[in-house]
């Protein structure tokens, strides 16, 4: 059994697969897969993520293993949100139903790292460098909030740049904070990403036909 993932690029696909295993493996037995697929692009997940669902769910890419297709994108940088929608939850509750209801099959969801995924990094600063830690631990109490002006990855950017004379490397340095990340910390200092894995188990819990 597993989840089919949609991503917007090549970090997500070569850290969320193994993360997200980690976070539902206590939970889960049998244990689920993870089978990402890359949209190289926001844009691109965005424009196709209707047909590429149908695929998955009712069309040649069905299969009885498929537990669920799942997107994520982050919140912040996708230029797709009406001007009157300013906040973060007003963003998130207004993509998400759009494209639940574009794709309107019971077997699949649209997520939302608030405001990027790197907001899940924050929430741990043992992970980190040394030389960056005292200014990551700062950032741990709500993550989630580190927001639309100085998202994560630019936050990061500026530490690193700050304390170890580079800039922080999506990557490189993400893959390697990701291997080590806490499922159990991020659950409880994000609020949002805790709802989906939540979800997530839910629905491995009780596949529909």
């Amino acid at each position: 059994m597993k989840f089919v993932l949609f991503v917007e690029g090549d970090t997500e696909k070569d850290v969320l697969p193994g993360f997200l295993k980690r976070c539902l493996e206590p939970e889960l037995k049998p244990s689920v897969g993870i089978q990402s697929v890359n949209f190289h692009g926001w844009a691109n997940l965005w424009r196709d993520v209707r047909q590429k669902a149908e695929f998955y769910l009712r069309g040649a890419g069905r299969s009885p293993d498929i537990i669920a297709v799942i997107s994520l994108l982050d919140l912040y940088g996708p230029a797709i949100y009406p001007d009157h929608l300013k906040t973060a939850p007003e963003r998130l509750t207004w993509a998400k139903a759009k494209v639940e209801k574009e794709v309107d099959h019971g077997r699949f969801r649209q997520y939302f790292a608030v405001h990027e995924l790197e907001a899940w990094l924050l929430s741990q600063s043992g992970i980190f460098p040394k030389e960056v830690r005292s200014d990551i631990e700062a950032l741990t109490t709500n993550p989630e909030v580190v927001n639309f002006v100085q998202p994560p990855k630019r936050k990061l950017d500026d530490i690193y740049e700050h304390r170890l004379q580079r800039g922080y490397q999506a990557r490189t340095d993400g893959a390697k904070l990701f291997r080590a990340l806490n499922p159990t910390t991020v659950k409880n200092k994000c609020p949002i990403f805790s709802l989906m894995i939540d979800e997530l188990i839910a629905l491995a819990r009780n596949p529909r036909p």
